[in-house]
């Protein structure tokens, strides 16, 4: 028998993208059922997805980021550096958490695991993000001219960086007589600041600065001071997500968002410095004039700062969380939700993009990238735990046929 050469078929194209909601007898015009190792171009033509090469054979490699100062990425316990030649060094190891954010701000990546916060400085070393306060100092009476009364003492602890961290609880003396306040048993081998009350007064004042195990006020002198601003304030608590915005850094841990200080990422108030959600917080991006928060439903808070914010619900669902992503030029946000991905514009406005033609699967956790390549702008998401949407059609078999070639 003569052979026959095969007829060529041309499909598509596909400008309505994929649709899986109807069943394969019923599809839309222009749609597909699925595309699969293909990308569609804007105008629906299907391209063979490209490869991938593998560049570094590390094991158990998780969270990986990339921003100004670097690549980084969590290696077992270790938190590593990915080099220009696709070699990658240990920069710290104690990484005990599960999880891995990061945030880039002035230079600093700042990092926490859900356990631990650490930042990476522009040197490269890696330090502690915030610090607890110190116990409360003790105190004596010593000669000195100090009215007789009552007065506060606390103390706080400088870097080396020249930032005040958060100060201890207050210790309070009282004499009948003209003294002084010696303060002892200060924190060894650290710089301590001490800040003392006028008399009977309440304002705690910059009364010096010692590296010494003990510190004496004997005159009012200190009065003029500087007043104490870093009291009922600590370092940040750990998170799972990490954001920067209008010179603060905000910090996601289970259903509480930590704000700082502006422009002191070291020091979060934590009587009052935070936000409260009815379930845990799963995006957290920030957008032009206010930021995006999903936890049970999709909300953006409008304003510049949490004093300002005014919170407005966007969409009545919920994200997965470690899916989100900024778009490079637009910084509008992406994430993958539990129907769909989502952009949410960096002006409050939420645009399911799959909603309306897709059944997409759901999972408990994932990663995202957005890819831009040979014109085409894409996200691609990666779930743990998948399950199918009830939803999709199944009214189609699937599978795979493969044509042994001619002996």
């Amino acid at each position: 028998m003569a052979y026959k050469a095969p007829e060529e078929i041309n499909l598509g194209p596909w400008p309505a993208g994929m649709n899986n909601r109807q069943p394969d007898y019923a599809l839309p015009p222009e749609t597909l059922r699925n595309a699969v190792n293909a990308d569609l171009d804007r105008a629906g033509r299907a391209r063979r997805r490209r490869g991938y090469e593998k560049v570094f054979a590390g094991v158990g490699a998780r969270g990986g980021y990339s921003c100004p100062a670097g690549v980084f990425f969590v290696q077992g316990a270790k938190l590593m550096r990915f080099n220009a030649d696709n070699t990658a060094t240990e920069i710290y190891s104690g990484v005990v958490g599960e999880y891995a954010a990061y945030e880039y701000f002035a230079g600093t990546v700042y990092f926490s695991d859900g356990i631990i916060s650490k930042k990476i400085l522009s040197s490269g070393d890696v330090a502690n993000w915030g610090r607890l306060p110190p116990p409360p100092p003790a105190v004596e009476a010593v000669p000195g001219s100090l009215p007789p009364g009552t007065y506060l003492v606390a103390i706080t602890e400088v870097d080396s960086a020249g930032a005040e961290h958060g100060a201890s609880e207050t210790t309070q003396i009282q004499f009948n007589v003209a003294s002084g306040i010696r303060v002892y048993g200060l924190p060894p081998g650290k710089i301590v600041r001490v800040y003392v009350s006028t008399t009977n007064g309440t304002t705690l004042f910059a009364a010096g600065q010692t590296t010494a195990a003990s510190y004496d006020v004997t005159t009012t002198a200190y009065a003029s001071g500087r007043p104490l601003t870093t009291q009922f304030m600590s370092g940040p608590p750990p998170g799972r997500i990490i954001r920067e915005y209008n010179g603060r850094m905000y910090v996601a841990d289970g259903p509480t968002v930590w704000y700082t200080e502006p422009y002191s990422p070291e020091l979060v108030s934590t009587a009052g410095g935070f936000l409260q959600f009815a379930a845990d917080v799963t995006v957290m991006e920030p957008g032009e004039n206010g930021m995006w928060i999903v936890s049970d439903k999709t909300e953006f808070y409008a304003g510049s700062s949490p004093l300002e914010f005014r919170p407005r619900t966007v969409l009545d669902y919920g994200a997965i969380y470690g899916t989100s992503q900024v778009l490079p030029q637009t910084k509008d946000a992406l994430w993958y939700s539990t129907r769909g991905v989502v952009m949410g514009a960096k002006t409050g406005q939420a645009t399911n993009l799959q909603e309306a033609n897709v059944a997409t699967d759901s999972g408990t956790t994932g990663a995202a990238l957005v890819r831009e390549q040979d014109g085409a702008r894409q996200m691609i998401v990666s779930v743990r735990d998948p399950s199918v949407s009830p939803l999709a059609s199944t009214s189609f078999l699937e599978m795979e046929v493969i044509r042994k070639a001619a002996q």
